[in-house]
């Protein structure tokens, strides 16, 4: 008796899942209109160039620090 009345219920929602999936959905979707920003986004790009830049000396300048140790315990 509880499976009848289970299965009744799975039933009942597969079929209303069905009815839902089988809707249409809307086409289209309301956006709101684009409106410039109230303050400028951060960071600038002038600090992402000064922070790039100086990464990319002290990366070399520890990989050549690295590449002459190397050298010096190979002689």
């Amino acid at each position: 008796m509880y499976e009848k009345r289970n299965f009744a219920d799975l039933k009942q929602k597969f079929a209303e899942a069905k009815v839902e999936t089988e809707q249409t959905l809307p086409q289209k979707y309301v956006v709101d209109s684009a409106v410039p920003a109230e303050r400028k986004t951060y960071p600038k790009r002038s600090i992402i160039v000064i922070q790039s830049t100086l990464s990319a000396f002290v990366l070399g300048y520890i990989l050549l620090l690295i590449i002459s140790v190397i050298r010096k315990n190979e002689k």
